[in-house]
């Protein structure tokens, strides 16, 4: 299955409490005021090996890309590290990867630039269920395991005028090979 920018319309995306945002075309995710938020790609998945692609085209600090867990209703501020148990996220913002708001020093990964193309990939037919990131086509050096078996993908926004730019949503034939990543970098969701 595929899900491509023509295919999606401003419905497709849910925004987080207090934020305002706006489609410059309808597969563009803009942010209009400063509030630090999460937008969610409204699509549950639950079985399948699925990569979400992005291109970070407007970014002013920093911003970033990953999953929650559908099971919770409500979009968490992504580094709401105080109330762990209701945080349901995981991603990379910069250049570091967060599990429920913690952030994950030291993962090597690349931070997100203004004009790269940042795929979130998840397994959610391996044991454990994997999350990865490729910024550029080149695997990040980290993984997140037993991730939600429901989740959905999600943008990351921190300053006015961001912009994600959706570009699809691809179920894959195939798993990721992850068997290189250093167990020092094999995080789990807990």
């Amino acid at each position: 299955m595929l899900i491509t920018a023509a295919d999606v319309t401003p419905q497709y995306f849910k925004v987080g409490i207090n934020a305002k945002i706006s489609f410059p075309k309808n597969w563009v995710v803009k942010l209009d005021n400063s509030v630090d938020t999460m937008v969610v790609f409204n699509r549950e998945l639950d079985s399948g090996v699925w990569r979400f692609t992005a291109g970070a085209r407007k970014l002013k600090l920093q911003f970033g890309i990953g999953i929650v867990d559908s099971k919770f209703p409500d979009i968490p501020h992504p580094y709401d590290q105080y109330s762990a148990r209701n945080n349901n996220t995981i991603c990379c913002i910069g250049s570091v990867p967060f599990i429920k708001g913690v952030a994950k020093y030291g993962a090597g990964c690349r931070e997100i630039k203004q004009g790269d193309e940042v795929c979130a990939i998840v397994d959610l037919q391996s044991n454990p269920r994997t999350f990865c990131l490729e910024i550029n086509r080149e695997i990040q050096p980290f993984y997140m395991m037993n991730i939600p078996s429901r989740l959905k993908f999600t943008f990351i926004f921190s300053s006015n005028q961001d912009e994600w730019e959706f570009v699809a949503l691809e179920e894959l034939s195939h798993e990721i090979d992850l068997s290189r990543i250093d167990e020092r970098r094999r995080f789990k969701y807990e």
